[in-house]
């Protein structure tokens, strides 16, 4: 399994999972035109992919999908209410949509899928666990904090993109208005550098080898911070798993890609 972010932040979020017997992406809130050069630049064809995972309908996430289904006809995976947002406002083929519901797993190709409710201000916000033969991914970003079904979905995969959005102080000072710095530091908004710290020492612990720092935002972080906030907090246990487990940053564009496999292998540019 290889995991590539092609576009990660507030402007737009989509990545590449590749498989042995398959190719998907997770959220297309990046134009079509993006998305298709990105493919390109990774050996991959747009008529390959076997399914889009959305994880909920803000823009960031979905932006690019009805332009996108439309041309290559991909089947989308979504929370139901996701999938009638999408088929009312913007037209999608109820025949390509696909409806997943939080606790159910269902199998695709060499993959079982397990969405799991985020504590987000959407219809429906979702992550994924998907687990193969011979490999386990963790997929969780929006999230105003971290709850129990998030802990559970997540501990134990070999690699993980979790979210790492703002710095508490950033948010505060910084030039959003008063409303928008709530609704972000709310427990439906996404998730601070500290509680992924927190998160990322939990899941270290559980076993996860690798760790994909997502969703940072371009006003209230930098990359410098998220690391700092989270590898620091790691390299401080006491559990020497939380001290080996890797950091990354998911750059907004560009790549980072990991495998999830027996054999890690990390490249970013």
């Amino acid at each position: 399994m290889r995991l590539t972010t092609i576009a990660s932040g507030s402007s737009g979020n989509c990545s590449l999972l590749e498989t042995e017997q398959g190719a998907f992406l997770i959220d297309a809130g990046i134009s079509r035109r993006r998305i298709v050069s990105a493919l390109n630049a990774l050996n991959t064809s747009p008529a390959s992919l076997k399914g889009i995972f959305i994880t909920h309908e803000h823009s960031d996430h979905i932006s690019g999908l009805p332009v996108f289904v439309r041309t290559n006809h991909v089947p989308v995976y979504a929370p139901a209410a996701v999938c009638e947002h999408l088929s009312q406002a913007y037209a999608i083929p109820q025949g390509l949509l696909v409806k997943v519901f939080p606790g159910e797993r269902f199998s695709i190709c060499d993959m079982e899928v397990t969405p799991f409710r985020t504590p987000h201000d959407a219809l429906g916000s979702v992550g994924y666990r998907l687990i193969g033969q011979e490999y386990s991914l963790g997929y969780c970003t929006d999230l105003g904090y971290v709850t129990d079904e998030v802990l559970e979905n997540l501990r134990g995969v070999r690699a993980a993109v979790i979210e790492c959005n703002h710095d508490t102080d950033m948010l505060r000072f910084g030039p959003y208005p008063s409303y928008l710095k709530k609704r972000i530091a709310s427990d439906h908004g996404h998730l601070s550098n500290r509680l992924c710290a927190e998160l990322a020492e939990e899941l270290a612990k559980s076993g996860v080898k690798e760790l994909i720092l997502a969703h940072l935002s371009e006003h209230n972080n930098t990359p410098e911070l998220a690391l700092r906030a989270v590898a620091g907090r790691l390299m401080a246990s006491e559990d020497e798993a939380a001290r080996a487990c890797k950091v990354y940053i998911a750059p907004k564009d560009g790549f980072c890609a990991l495998c999830s496999t027996s054999n890690f292998s990390v490249s970013e540019n």
